[in-house]
């Protein structure tokens, strides 16, 4: 369905974010009336003409009254509308991500561009502290696309709306030195890797695998945790990004100018620690390749994002497993 002259106040390469009004109820119900979109949303499964009307009236009032709401979203080239993404108001400067996409748009990216606009709209327009969101736990691409846009999970809450306890997720501003919101981090080459220090990032490992490394099962993660200690032990050169406390925030192994890990708590994603981590291998030992799966488009973008293209990709990893891999290296 094409709007109207529609005015976007927000665009990406295809996306223009409009707002909702009272004139809008034929496009909310070519949204939430479609079974496919609203399955996940309540116990249900359906939104019935006057639920329709209601989520838009609501939509319209949060606008009024706190200038956001989920917007309506627009395929730029065709003028049709894609779904919505959006803000809910939570406590000062908190708010919540969600967005909701027609069948035909799925599986194209447009969810990615959307939220990540939205996030990024949260952060420097809105001045936002801290973003939250969840989803219903049979999402799985919902979960996939918050963890790429760099989300933590934070548990489980109860989503009245559907009965179920949904899976939540945050993400907090990324600080704008590349630190850790002033607080001061320190990159340490490790000399002697004690069977403590191996214990805590074999448990950073583990948290940060789980909420990037989507397309592997938790049997697959166990059977790669046995063997990490070992990979660990025997990297030819170790560094650890830590806090003031002595915390590991994360960790990267090097073997001469190629990285073979880098991994960062999922508490500290977004906050410049890879990035600072990556920086001191560039700097100090000139590192110029590394590899990336595939199903780990964040990373991947990340690298990128430091001056890495891909120059090669093979269907396996280099265990013979069917996940393909990047090869990257040094603009």
């Amino acid at each position: 369905m094409k709007p109207d002259r529609r005015h976007y106040f927000l665009q990406t390469e295809r996306i223009g974010f409009s707002i909702w009004g009272p004139e809008d109820l034929a496009l909310a119900k070519s949204l939430w009336g479609d079974p496919a979109v609203t399955r996940f949303l309540c116990a249900g499964g359906i939104f019935r003409d006057e639920d329709i009307a209601q989520r838009l009236g609501e939509e319209i009032c949060r606008e009024q009254e706190h200038q956001v709401q989920y917007w309506p979203i627009f395929e730029l080239s065709t003028e049709e509308l894609i779904g919505c993404c959006g803000l809910r108001p939570g406590a000062a400067r908190e708010y919540e991500l969600g967005f909701h996409l027609r069948p035909n748009f799925w599986g194209q990216g447009y969810g990615r561009e959307a939220a990540g606009a939205v996030v990024r709209h949260a952060f420097t327009a809105l001045g936002a502290q801290r973003l939250s969101a969840g989803h219903h736990p049979g999402n799985k691409a919902s979960q996939k696309l918050l963890c790429s846009l760099g989300f933590t999970s934070i548990g489980d809450r109860l989503y009245p709306p559907t009965g179920l306890r949904h899976p939540t997720y945050e993400l907090h501003p990324p600080a704008e030195s590349g630190g850790r919101a002033g607080k001061a981090v320190r990159i340490a080459e490790v000399g002697r890797r004690t069977p403590a220090l191996l214990v805590q990032l074999l448990e950073l490992w583990e948290g940060a695998v789980r909420a990037t490394h989507l397309f592997l099962s938790d049997e697959e993660i166990d059977a790669i945790r046995q063997i990490v200690p070992q990979a660990l032990a025997s990297v030819p050169r170790l560094i650890v990004a830590e806090s003031e406390e002595g915390r590991a925030l994360g960790f990267m192994g090097l073997d001469g100018q190629k990285l073979e890990m880098l991994f960062v708590s999922r508490r500290e994603r977004g906050k410049g620690v890879g990035k600072k981590l990556l920086r001191y291998g560039m700097e100090h030992h000139s590192l110029s390749e590394l590899t990336v799966n595939e199903q780990n488009p964040s990373a991947k973008a990340f690298y990128e994002h430091m001056g890495f293209h891909v120059y090669q990709r093979t269907e396996k990893d280099e265990q013979g497993n069917p996940y393909p891999l990047l090869y990257l290296k040094l603009d």
